[in-house]
Parts: structure tokens; sequence; C-alpha cells
């Protein structure tokens, strides 16, 4: 072999997809991949199947082994998981052979948090509408009740999907005593309504009925004062 001649007496290790195109012609390459295909060998005009994910599946056909570039696949919830709001559900075969980046568009959550008598959700927890486990929610007291402490209500969401028993913070407000009453009584709760009557003989000044409310929401106070019942008018 003369020295300035490439390629003699020569054995290559590698062949572009070019030089096969060359040496081929196109049938003979389409031929080669669809081979290399059945094979299970990626080429670099396809991804391969799309990854797996915990609570996520391919909806398209599992079995399916040959995603070519531009290829999309969508992703739907497996048993007992539900889609995460706002995340994207497809997957697209990218050049390069590559799949496009998603965060897993699906997951386990717990139910809408449990409804309590003496408090409501706070304003931020209502807007959400997924609560992955260990999920931590607030309440605040509802109108006619107080918070007995410095901390408001919690519940956590658990790994069996259920919520943890919230504490009662929260307690009935208290107008304390109207006034003088038949009978001794010195506490009503928020909302209740006492209504007076005079004796025989007696007729009554004021207020028949008061209210126990509030004006600062923390509070509890008379709608009114008690009435009066004065003789000596039959």
């Amino acid at each position: 072999m003369r020295s300035g001649e490439p390629g003699r007496g020569k054995h290559p290790s590698t062949l572009s997809w070019g030089a096969l195109g060359g040496a081929w012609g196109s049938d003979h390459l389409a031929l080669l991949l669809a081979l290399l295909g059945l094979l299970g060998m990626p080429v670099a005009y396809d991804c391969g199947p799309p990854p797996r994910m915990t609570h996520s599946r391919p909806s398209s056909d599992e079995q399916a082994s040959s995603f070519p570039v531009g290829s999309r696949v969508t992703y739907t919830c497996t048993e007992g998981a539900i889609k995460i709001p706002g995340r994207s559900d497809t997957m697209e075969c990218l050049p390069g052979a590559r799949w496009s980046k998603l965060p897993e568009p699906c997951g386990r959550s717990c139910a809408a948090p449990t409804r309590l008598r003496f408090a409501a959700l706070s304003t931020v927890d209502e807007r959400i509408n997924f609560f992955p486990v260990g999920t931590n929610v607030s309440y605040v007291c509802r109108p006619g009740y107080e918070n007995t402490s410095e901390s408001s209500p919690t519940s956590t969401c658990l790994e069996n999907l259920t919520w943890s028993e919230a504490a009662e913070l929260c307690r009935r407000r208290s107008c304390g005593d109207p006034g003088p009453l038949p009978g001794g009584v010195e506490k009503f709760a928020y909302n209740s309504t006492v209504t007076y009557s005079c004796d025989s003989g007696f007729q009554l000044f004021g207020n028949v009925s008061i209210r126990c409310t509030s004006t600062d929401k923390t509070n509890g106070v008379w709608s009114g004062a008690a009435p009066e019942c004065k003789g000596g008018f039959i």
C-alpha cells in the first residue's frame, strides 16, 4: 500500500448513518432500522418506551416499543391516584432520541379536609384541591367561638389517606349574666336570646328580648339592656 492512499488496508470500527445510506440506499437503511427496532435496539430517531412512573402510566399501547421523534405520550393515573392540578400529563420524543422532562402528573391525595362544627378551614387551605400524604391544613374559629390557645386547630393527611383529628381549641363565647333573672341563670351562649315578662300587676319597660352577640368577633355582648318591671299602673 502506498502512503497517502487513505482507506486501504484499514477496517473502520464505526460507520456513520450517512455512509450506510450511500452504500445501501434508502430502502436498505430503512430495513436495517426496522430490524434494530424489532430487536429492541433504540436507533437515532427513536426514543424507545416512555419512562415508568409511580402513580402514572402511558395511556397509549404499553406494548409499543418504537416511538419516533415527534411522538407524544399521554399519562393517566393508576388506581387510587388522582391528577395533580396544574401539571402536564404529556411527554414528547425530542430530537436526539430523548424524552422531554415530565414531573409525575398523578399522586395520592386525601379527600377534602374534615368539616368541623367549631372551626372553618383557613382561606389559604380552602383554595387547595390536592392534599398529598403529610399535608397540614389549619382552621380558624367560627363566628360565635373563641380560640382557647395560642395555636390554631390543625389536621394532617395520613398515610391511609384519612385526616388526623383536629384539637377542639375553639369554645362558644358567652355574654355572662344579662341581668337579674328568675332561676339564677348566669351564662348564655353566643346568639342566645333572652325574653322577659313581668308578673301580674307590673308593666315591662325596655326591650322585651335581648340577644347575645359580638361587635368585635372576640367578646360577647348583649344587644341591649335588660328591661324593668314597674308596678302601680293598675
